[in-house]
């Protein structure tokens, strides 16, 4: 048997085999994974990729903690991958969360002019009380627990942290926890967009 590969196509015994330079996928991230490619201690997201779709060059755009669920986004593409996660490109992620404390309808606006967490001062886009004990806000930045961290400076204790969106992309309803499919090109045609 004969294999030909260019870098436009790749055929074997005769046959054209699909291939493509860039892969992109979008995760339901479950709680109890980490965002990262191997852990000697903890299952990672790549562990949700089928065998027959992983790749080595394979990686997480950004992170979610463990206990985090949502929207993921994989990709080989490292370009892309690091413009989306720059803070010079400012790309939007909007989070829902539910809080042990009960919230007045206003209780969130302060993020909106900012807060001091220590070690940086974040701001949020958009906020909204959804009812006493659930949330929504949109964030541009990604930095280590960012969420939790603003709405406790606020006197709120995040129990469950899912992401909605990222950039131009909603979670997709149809995919159930720890389920991923391959982004559309128009899909990856807005990701590109949103970092022009």
């Amino acid at each position: 048997l004969k294999t030909w590969v260019s870098d436009y196509r790749i055929e074997f015994a005769g046959e054209v085999v699909e291939y493509s330079k860039y892969i992109y996928y979008m995760l339901n991230k479950p709680q109890g994974y980490i965002t990262a490619k191997e852990d000697n201690f903890h299952r990672t997201v790549l562990e949700l990729i089928d065998k027959e779709d992983q790749r080595r060059d394979l990686f997480p755009v950004g992170r979610l903690d463990k206990d985090t669920e949502g929207l993921l986004l994989l990709t080989n593409d490292g370009p892309l991958g690091h413009m989306l996660t720059s803070p010079k490109y400012q790309v939007p992620k909007k989070y829902y969360f539910e809080t042990l404390e009960q919230m007045q309808e206003n209780s969130l606006d302060p993020l909106l002019k900012g807060v001091d967490l220590g070690d940086f001062f974040a701001t949020a886009l958009s906020v909204e009380v959804i009812d006493k004990h659930q949330g929504e806000l949109v964030i541009d930045e990604g930095k280590f627990h960012q969420v939790k961290r603003m709405c406790a400076v606020l006197g709120y204790t995040i129990v469950y942290l899912e992401r909605l969106e990222f950039g131009p992309l909603k979670l997709d309803i149809d995919l159930e926890r720890g389920e991923y499919r391959s982004l559309s090109d128009e899909e990856v045609t807005l990701l590109k967009q949103a970092v022009l």
